[in-house]
């Protein structure tokens, strides 16, 4: 289930007063052999989940790589997923987070292994360690361990195996393939859930491991609480990380980071090179553990088309454009987060030709590149389709990092009724396949939403019904359409607003 791994997919949830979870059962068994390749998954719990918070993206890992969906029991007491198997193969599947219904959450990660072949095969063998708190204060009791292809610093990690530690730290991840694999292990800290090192989870890596004839023992995994990391550090190691491991006619193209702190600082940046006449695009990304690299086809194809970054070298540095963003309204909009835990705040900024993406409509000179920075105050934005409460949108000049354009959707803080006719820009933008667009009413219309091609053309009709006053938001799947701009209309009585958004696959 490479789709449901991301970096921070490890680990448990603290404990709550509520009642709380356990697991009852999986299919396959843990040690199951004969599995068939063509398979629904399930585990089952003590208690009814709550289906609408539970997301695999968020609670599962697997080397799994061919899930077909997920579904659940009436009485949301077991979830099943569809999958296709390779024959004599081994899987694994790390269960760490599910809530409660009636409150609470898993307390103890489960760990099943299976295998489609008619035994485990002779050539697996065990990897064992213990993890250790270091200086992060943190117990490693039930720490998820994992071994990955590549480590955590390129990107999504390719998990191999995986188990949970016991309650001293100690581990023992089985059936282990031959090859040279890196360990990494991370806890929740703060208990909600998600593995985030902004919020102060920690996460440790181990040098390589080497599987080859024979079990493999003594590996220390050290827990870490990452630092924030400056653009200009970041930008100095990831030059020197390109001239060694790309090619010598490589273009820099995009320069992103999320979460970034009001000091322009953040715990990864990712920089997209491409090489002229070949499809592939490379991220390379620094963070706290270093600075790694990977090369996809077709999923970051919306950093093609702009202008390459000849001299970032030039470039003002995000803590200068960051501050002039705070001092222009954005720390103004960082004190309206309604108080609670129902919304955070999430800052991005970008480096490059913007003319293509959430700012298109805020720049100047298309001829030029910019630094661009949203700030958004929302909730689930580790989900395909967050739920935005209010957005700010800023564009500063490449050189200097001042402000050459601000834009805004007007604040309907704790779901009041907005005070104006309002279509937001798309999220995200560009977009593969799929978008979220937000709209606002002030009065009972009728209203129709209606996306269109360059030609006019109507390729799909999002809304068509009378809406009460209030904030809304679609989703819109362009899977079956190709590349290029779209437009989106929003009619409410009399009243129409365009936008614009771009589908790059």
């Amino acid at each position: 289930m490479r789709w449901i791994a991301t970096m921070f997919l490890i680990l448990m949830v603290s404990g709550m007063a509520e009642a709380q979870l356990t697991v009852t059962g999986t299919n396959p068994a843990d040690g199951s052999t004969n599995v068939s390749t063509n398979i629904v998954l399930s585990i089952s719990f003590s208690a009814a989940v709550d289906t609408l918070s539970f997301l695999p993206d968020d609670g599962l890992i697997s080397n799994v790589d061919s899930v077909l969906g997920m579904y659940w029991s009436a009485d949301a007491r077991t979830v099943y997923f569809p999958a296709v198997l390779q024959p004599n193969t081994v899987y694994f599947l790390v269960l760490y987070y599910a809530p409660a219904q009636g409150g609470g959450s898993l307390q103890v990660p489960y760990a099943v292994h299976w295998t489609t072949g008619s035994s485990f095969p002779a050539n697996v063998y065990s990897v064992s360690g213990t993890v250790s708190g270091g200086t992060t204060g943190v117990s490693p009791a039930n720490a998820l361990v994992a071994l990955t292809d590549g480590g955590v610093s390129a990107g999504e990690p390719i998990f191999i195996a995986g188990t949970v530690a016991d309650g001293s730290g100690n581990f023992t991840i089985p059936y282990v393939p031959t090859g040279t694999w890196d360990p990494v292990a991370a806890k929740d800290a703060n208990g909600d859930g998600r593995i985030d090192p902004s919020t102060g989870d920690p996460i440790g890596t181990a040098s390589s491991v080497v599987v080859a004839s024979a079990n493999v023992s003594g590996v220390t995994i050290v827990l870490q609480i990452q630092q924030a990391i400056e653009f200009g550090a970041a930008r100095d190691d990831v030059l020197a990380y390109a001239q060694a491991s790309l090619p010598a006619n490589r273009e820099l193209k995009w320069v992103n980071a999320w979460k970034v702190d009001s000091l322009g600082r953040a715990f990864e940046w990712n920089f997209y090179y491409t090489v002229p006449g070949t499809p592939e695009v490379t991220r390379v990304r620094a963070d706290g553990f270093g600075v790694g690299m990977e090369t996809r086809t077709g999923e970051w194809d919306y950093v093609i088309p702009g202008k390459p970054i000849l001299d970032i070298m030039t470039a003002a540095l995000a803590d200068t454009f960051i501050a002039k963003v705070e001092r222009s309204g954005g720390f103004d909009f960082r004190q309206t987060l309604p108080p609670g835990d129902t919304y955070e705040f999430l800052a991005q900024v970008e480096l490059g030709d913007l003319q293509y993406s959430q700012y298109w409509q805020l720049i100047p000179d298309t001829s030029k590149l910019n630094w661009g920075a949203s700030y958004w105050i929302g909730s689930g934005f580790q989900n395909q389709y967050p739920v935005i409460l209010d957005e700010r949108h800023y564009v500063g000049e490449y050189l200097t990092g001042d402000l050459v354009g601000i834009t805004a959707v007007d604040s309907y803080p704790n779901g009041s009724i907005p005070g104006e006719f309002s279509l937001g820009q798309n999220y995200p933008n560009p977009f593969n396949p799929s978008t979220t667009i937000r709209y606002q009413l002030s009065h009972t219309s009728d209203v129709l939403l209606t996306v269109f091609d360059m030609l006019g053309r109507e390729v799909a009709l999002l809304v068509n019904e009378k809406k009460d006053p209030g904030a809304y938001s679609v989703s819109f799947d362009g899977a079956g359409l190709p590349s290029g701009v779209y437009f989106y209309r929003l009619q409410a009585g009399s009243r129409v607003q365009t936008m614009k958004m771009l589908l790059m696959k």
